[in-house]
């Protein structure tokens, strides 16, 4: 079995969720879920921020920024009443 550090492995946990949330079966369904993902945005920035190898650091920036703009975008459409 493969051994991760740290870094390693919330960057994997990070781009896990980014593409499970590309699959729409996964999107959030109500506006409600959309927020509760969003509100998880900054653990994740919190966590991105303890990294310590700065391209790990730059890559899980960006999947993080991927994912809140995903995120906000259909919280935009439930609002609006598209799926």
């Amino acid at each position: 079995m493969k051994e991760y550090n740290y870094d390693e492995v919330w960057t994997e946990v990070i781009r896990f969720v980014l593409e499970l949330h590309k699959n729409p079966k996964h999107k959030p369904k109500t506006v409600k879920d959309a927020q509760n993902m969003l509100e998880f945005i900054p653990a994740i920035r919190n966590i991105i921020y303890t990294i310590d190898d700065t391209d790990k650091y730059l890559e899980m920036v960006i999947m993080a920024d991927e994912l809140e703009e995903l995120l906000q975008g259909d919280l935009k459409k439930l609002q609006n009443g598209f799926k």
